[in-house]
């Protein structure tokens, strides 16, 4: 090809034309190819971003067509121009020297200089080689600059010497300093420079009058001058790197010394830090060990004295502060305040449907975020449930994935299909698109279902859900919101109904924002100007419950909110950004984390625990935090932040250093050697991934639940630091013997307790005296050795073991056994006699006992009253029907007196008869077995109980469980009966089980009870509902397999409320009905 060694420009074009008409356009196929695209760029009219990273062996000719196209696309849309002319020439020979500059950039990145006529721009980057007294001065007078930023990459430039020397150049023009002057930069906020060295930077009074921010990153400073002229400076970011010589650093101090000498109210925040991470590393290596000896030669931590001076911390930062109150502790959740218009225009809506057409309808809420879309929504899907065949909830969000979204709705759909066998979904997280949209029509064939999908952001993410929906003509109903108009509009064109959301009117924002304040056990009438806050919240629920919040405490916004919070809440705060938008989290998880982080400390006389407790407390009080689900004791079980919440914490974590913030929509921490948290992860059944896992040698929380594993490695025993390792749902079965290393472990978690599986318990467990929790674990007893030793008849097992009264009274007579007579002792049985051991035990959970025998029923029991005597607040025993609750704990001479809660599930024919005597007890789940009218009169006597739970699960001995039950029925005369005293303090009553005999509340009963759950495949009746004066909420969850005549009492019961409402004119109690698929492992 003929290329051309030089070509006209447009101007020379433009006289060609003029003279010989239009060329043709094949006449350009000589044309080189490299300028045909240099001179077609302005034909892009539309762009508003162009980004040059080079220019490449440009000439003259080249200068003119780039400079021709930019002066074109600026007169058209473009608002941000960056050029790096990689030292050609182009900006100081043409760009500067341009006749028509772009005038309306928002951002300009240069190497060159700018222009004052660009009234728009408010971020500017340029080379630092252009910076003078002189660019500065022009630059002030824009009027909308926000960022300037002054750079050199010191691996860019293929000769740093001659940039240095240039830039030394214009120092010394400039008097020796770069001067800021006074005057202009009247909207600058922040001024970076970053380059291998700084010139001297001299700050006059008046200059930069609202700078905030100033960031120098160098290997080599001068020196910067004035900053106690810059009024609203709060930041200093000074970043040097790690080979910075020593008069670099000598002039940092000087530096740091100089905004010392500011007065304190106007002091800014002076940060240093060395760009190498393996520095940082070394640092808390050498704390670490700095730490262990002071503990090691029991030195105690200094307090700070109350005479200042010395420590940056102020007076009494380390002394105690006023603690919020509890939180109340509630039962369900709130009922949406000022909605009742939209909540009755749209259940005619839905009557509407079920009394018409029967085609698949579409209903859109819209608003803007924080209105109460998802609160209006939700209300609609609890009130409504039973009216559908099944229903499903699922979160689209802006990160929308459809396959995500489909996979969540065929699993819930699953859980409530009859007769679904527990392979249907096996391999479920591969399947594509096609295959999951088949089986959500296999799955919503012939039924009338319910879907919501809350906050869709996009028509496209909108159009796929309804496209992988099958088309049902059942009057089925898919309801979505979104924030956007257009998504509603999408939703409207498909014969869909858009319900626009408004804001609250004054009086329900008044009755929202007094129910928040009662909340808190606040007086409603106190001194608080309503209005105004009404007024500035305009309606807004989510802006009344965060201030109403803020008032129940500190009268402030978020911001304020925040700035208010001691240190300790800023950082448990702060971390709560690494969790994703939308994620519910679990309070129990949360504070185990916040203790690994090494955020939380005992604290006048509190455990680290509780001091987490109430830090957690605190900010759901706040209402930063929203709980989301209450455990049957009433605390919050999980949390979620709100979006506007997490996208100011998430920008605070940013700016501090807290977190990286990767891809805009994601958070991830800094990589944290103390916490990983690995939930749901499918990628580690192969054995290497752990062995790396376990050379993580500072690992303090290492979370495995639900993952594929099968084993732990032996190398385990290397994270010496560990404090809680959670196998829970996993097929771990077993710990090697290295676990007993783990000397510093207090919380293991493992088994699956809806499928009862199990840890199994061994020696190993038993030497890791430091634990507090031993939850999900399976105790074999001796008539498993018998086996063992027909397989190994060389072992030497004894047939029995002494108590540990006996024990006691053979040391008396004989002296101390010599441990290594322990020799031949079953490992099984070691194990149990070992489990006294763990004195700091506050929490136990036995899943499982297998093959127990009388001597193995007299350890245990032995165990647990040792265990009581000590620290333990938590048992949970399910015998498997082995008979050890009945034969054995039901008859202890010392009972666990000092438990909070007790779970006894499996074969229960009486209560134990010392159960009275547990009078802080809360939290009390027995077998269904045990139910009778006797039974709840002894209950009704415990003072603290908070809630009560009968269970049963079908599948043990589940005939002979039945005879006990109906043998209860008929010694009760044929109804169990809830008699008119006691049970002060129960809110929450449970019964869940295949067959529910009759139930019939007498007046006075229950005085306190807030909600009622039956979970059952058939029932008896229920009477006597009005009896229950405080009831708010009844859920009644009925079994797929359910017949016909449960399915009419189940009504009956609904309509029995409803008559009840009406007389009481109130809205209590509300009745739930929901369904689940009895034969669907959970």
């Amino acid at each position: 090809m003929a290329i051309r060694h030089s070509t006209t420009t447009r101007a020379e074009d433009r006289d060609r034309t003029a003279l010989h008409g239009p060329q043709k356009e094949a006449s350009k196929v000589d044309f080189p190819k490299q300028l045909r695209p240099l001179e077609a760029l302005e034909k892009l009219t539309n762009l508003k971003k162009l980004a040059i990273y080079k220019l490449v062996k440009f000439q003259a000719k080249d200068d003119e067509l780039l400079l021709s196209a930019i002066e074109h696309l600026s007169s058209c849309s473009l608002k941000f121009l960056a050029i790096d002319d990689n030292f050609t020439g182009f900006l100081d020979s043409s760009l500067s020297s341009s006749q028509a500059p772009p005038e309306h950039l928002y951002t300009l990145e240069l190497s060159g200089i700018a222009w004052d006529r660009l009234h728009n721009l408010e971020k500017l980057t340029l080379f630092l080689t252009s910076l003078t007294t002189d660019t500065l001065v022009t630059l002030s007078g824009l009027p909308e600059l926000f960022s300037l930023i002054f750079s050199l990459n010191e691996d860019e430039p293929k000769d740093i010497s001659n940039v240095l020397k240039i830039v030394h150049k214009n120092t010394l023009e400039s008097g020796g300093k770069i001067l800021v002057t006074d005057g202009g930069f009247t909207k600058l906020r922040l001024l970076l420079f970053t380059a291998p060295a700084l010139p001297p930077l001299s700050f006059l009074e008046g200059a930069m009058p609202k700078l905030q921010r100033l960031e120098l990153r160098f290997r080599i400073i001068e020196c910067v001058y004035g900053l106690e002229n810059l009024p609203s400076l709060q930041q200093v970011f000074m970043t040097f790197s790690s080979q910075a010589p020593e008069d670099a650093k000598e002039k940092v101090s000087q530096i740091k010394g100089q905004a010392s000498k500011i007065r304190k109210d106007n002091a800014p925040d002076i940060s240093v830090r060395r760009r190498i991470a393996a520095e940082i590393g070394n640092l808390k290596l050498r704390a670490q060990h700095v730490s262990e000896r002071r503990t090691r030669y029991g030195v105690e931590n200094l307090q700070g004295n109350n005479g200042g001076g010395g420590s940056g911390l102020g007076v009494g930062a380390n002394a105690p502060r006023d603690r919020l109150a509890p939180l109340p502790r509630l039962i369900g959740t709130m009922e949406p305040v000022g909605m009742d218009a939209d909540i009755s225009e749209l259940q005619k809506w839905f009557s509407n449907g079920k009394d018409g057409t029967q085609q698949l309808r579409y209903l859109a809420i819209v608003g803007f975020g924080g209105l109460g879309k998802t609160t209006l929504a939700m209300a609609l899907y609890r009130e409504l449930g039973d009216e559908f065949d099944c229903r499903a909830f699922v979160l689209a969000s802006q990160k929308f994935h459809l396959p995500t979204v489909l996979r969540s709705l065929v699993k819930q759909f699953h859980e409530k299909q009859a007769d679904a066998p527990e392979d249907a979904l096996h391999g479920i997280e591969g399947w594509g698109d096609e295959t999951l949209k088949r089986k959500l029509l296999e799955q919503l064939k012939s039924k009338r279902y319910h879907i919501l999908i809350d906050d869709i952001w996009s028509v496209s993410a909108w159009e796929n859900i309804r496209d992988s929906l099958p088309k049902s003509d059942k009057g089925s109903c898919v309801v979505v919101t979104t924030r956007f108009n257009s998504v509603a509009e999408a939703c409207r064109r498909q014969q869909g109904h858009v319900h626009k959301l408004k804001q609250l009117d004054p009086e329900s924002s008044r009755n929202l924002f007094l129910q928040i304040i009662s909340a808190n056990d606040l007086c409603p009438n106190r001194h608080i100007n309503a209005s105004i806050i009404m007024r500035i919240c305009g309606g807004l629920p989510l802006a009344i419950v965060v201030v109403a919040g803020l008032i129940a405490r500190v009268a402030q916004i978020i911001n304020h909110c925040y700035k208010n919070l001691p240190p300790d809440l800023k950082t448990c705060l702060l971390y709560l950004s690494t969790f994703p938008k939308g994620r519910n989290i679990s309070r129990k998880h949360l504070i185990r984390r916040w203790i690994a982080e090494g955020f939380i400390t005992e604290e006048h006389g509190k455990t680290a625990e509780e001091v987490a407790e109430d830090n957690l407390n605190e900010l759901i009080g706040r209402n930063l935090i929203k709980p989301i689900n209450n455990s049957s004791n009433g605390k919050v079980k999980s949390c979620q932040i709100h979006d506007m919440v997490l996208q100011y914490i998430v920008s605070k974590s940013s700016d501090e250093n807290f977190i990286t913030v990767i891809g805009g929509h994601w958070q991830t921490p800094f990589p944290s050697y103390k916490v990983l948290d690995l939930d749901g992860c499918k990628d580690l059944s192969h054995p290497h991934q752990l062995k790396k896992i376990c050379n993580m040698y500072q690992l303090k929380y290492l979370g495995l639940r639900r993952t594929d594993i099968d084993k732990i490695p032996k190398n385990i025993g290397r994270l010496e630091y560990l404090e809680v390792l959670d196998i829970r749902e996993t097929n771990v079965r077993k710990l090697p013997t290295s676990f007993a290393k783990l000397q510093r472990m207090t919380h293991l978690l493992a088994g699956n307790k809806s499928k009862r599986t199990a840890l199994k318990l061994t020696e190993e467990i038993t030497k890791v005296v430091a634990l507090q929790t031993l939850s999900g674990i399976e105790i074999s007893g001796s008539s498993t050795l018998e086996e063992d030793r027909e397989q190994s008849p060389d072992m030497a097992i004894r047939n029995s073991t002494p108590t540990r009264a006996e024990e006691r009274d053979n040391t008396a007579l004989h002296g101390p056994h010599k441990e290594d007579s322990k020799a031949d002792f079953p490992k099984q049985l070691r194990s149990l006699e070992a489990l006294e051991k763990l004195i700091n035990l506050k929490k136990l959970a036995i899943y499982k006992l297998v093959k127990f025998q009388a001597k193995d029923y007299e350890l245990l029991l032995s165990a647990i009253e040792h265990l009581s005597s000590c620290s333990l607040k938590f048992l949970a025993i399910d015998d498997s029907f082995t008979g050890f609750l009945d034969r054995s704990l039901s008859s202890s001479q010392a009972p666990p007196e000092h438990l909070y809660t007790l779970e006894l599930s499996g074969m229960l024919s009486e209560v134990p008869g010392w159960i009275d005597r547990l009078h802080n007890l809360e939290k009390l789940t027995l077998s269904l077995t045990s139910l009778k009218t006797d039974t709840l009169a002894v209950l009704s006597s415990l003072p603290e109980l908070f809630s009560l739970t009968f269970s049963l699960h079908a599948e043990d001995n589940y005939s002979n469980a039945l005879k006990i039950m109906h043998k209860n029925t008929l010694e009760s005369g044929g109804t169990i009966f809830v008699l008119d005293e006691g049970f002060e303090k129960l809110k929450l009553l449970r019964f869940a089980a295949p067959v529910l005999p009759s139930l019939s509340f007498l007046e006075g009963a229950m005085p306190q009870l807030q909600r009622l759950e039956l979970r059952f495949r058939m029932v008896d009746y229920m009477y006597g509902l009005e009896n229950l004066s405080k009831l708010h909420q009844v859920f009644l969850t009925v079994s797929s397999q359910a017949p016909e005549d449960t399915r009419a009492k189940t009504s009956q019961i609904k309509r029995l409320a409803s008559m009840i409402q009406r007389a009481n004119n109130s809205p209590n109690p509300s009745v739930v009905i929901d369904e689940y698929n009895e034969l669907a492992k959970q």
